[in-house]
């Protein structure tokens, strides 16, 4: 869950009563435009885009009812994901990742990634720890906590240049990078998005370049190839079922009955796989995400299925 960092200390201006239960209709912010802080995020790039967007959060938290925490969260008290904030502020996702990138790092520290507990933050947007001493004079424990946190920031980081340079179609990496930092977070996943993108490499042997995700939409959905698809573990089957077929020897009814068994689950996960893909494809054009070979590949679809139903009858396969 997204968190505004001492929410209620710099910018919940409703402290007691009836209005709590209601609806922000303004949001207190500090004016500190000579901030060290600001001054550093408004002179990157894509800085002024991250700090419009804190803004919008911050409206955001404040519209939440009632017992406001800074947590960005639904009346429910469902965590809001990505597609919450698109959807709620109107900024594209990737541009909340890439802001998120810079609210969420160790220099601002302006919103917590569910990990906010070792430091607070100053209205100059300086750090302390719990004790209230700046920086660099923090206990033990923080500082155990902070060089920890380094060593897992600079493994993942690691972990992303080999995965990226191992990815065959390099296109979009700084929405690559935003969609790792947001779903990387354990070792368990370290280990899941490697095996991921074995499978998907395994999947796409010979496929055109063209023809691949780029890699800043395999990085936000990496997680659908996790598991291995059912047609890589039929192609090996009936690749060790050809081997045995060459060798010169007659197949008993068993074996010609389990061969066929085989071919009908083969044709039913290519089936199943196309219908899905199909309809991931329709979803795309209804979103407006689709690409130029989602459209062509539909448009294709609908002239045969139009053809089909032109003759009375279903077109066979073959």
């Amino acid at each position: 869950m997204y968190t505004i960092v001492d929410w209620e200390e710099l910018y919940e201006h409703v402290r007691s009563g009836r209005e709590q239960l209601r609806k922000m209709k303004w949001v207190a912010v500090v004016v500190k435009l000579d901030g060290p802080n600001y001054r550093w995020l408004v002179s990157q790039k894509n800085g002024l885009a991250a700090f419009g967007c804190f803004i919008a959060l911050l409206e955001v938290c404040g519209s939440g009812k009632p017992y406001r925490n800074g947590d960005l969260k639904s009346s429910t008290g469902r965590p809001l994901d990505l597609d919450d904030l698109e959807r709620v502020t109107g900024i594209k996702k990737p541009e909340i990742v890439t802001s998120l990138e810079f609210l969420t790092s160790d220099r601002l520290g302006w919103v917590a990634d569910g990990d906010h507990a070792v430091t607070t933050r100053t209205p100059d947007g300086n750090h302390t720890d719990a004790t209230g001493k700046p920086d660099g004079t923090s206990t033990l424990q923080n500082t155990t906590l902070q060089d920890k946190t380094k060593e897992d920031s600079k493994r993942r980081s690691f972990l992303f240049d080999e995965l990226w340079k191992d990815y065959p179609r390099k296109d979009g990496k700084i929405a690559a990078i935003g969609h790792f930092n947001a779903s990387v977070k354990t070792e368990q996943d370290e280990v899941d998005i490697r095996s991921a993108l074995m499978n998907y490499k395994a999947e796409k042997v010979g496929v055109e370049r063209d023809y691949l995700k780029a890699g800043g939409t395999w990085f936000y959905n990496w997680r659908d190839f996790i598991e291995v698809d059912p047609l890589i573990e039929h192609a090996k089957v009936t690749a060790e079922y050809a081997a045995e077929r060459e060798q010169p020897k007659k197949l008993s009814p068993e074996q010609i009955a389990a061969a066929k068994a085989d071919a009908e689950a083969l044709q039913k996960a290519h089936d199943e796989k196309a219908e899905k893909t199909t309809a991931e494809m329709r979803k795309r054009i209804e979103d407006g995400t689709a690409s130029k070979m989602d459209i062509y590949l539909i448009e294709v679809l609908d002239r045969v299925e139009a053809d089909g139903d032109a003759d009375g009858e279903p077109l066979e396969d073959g």
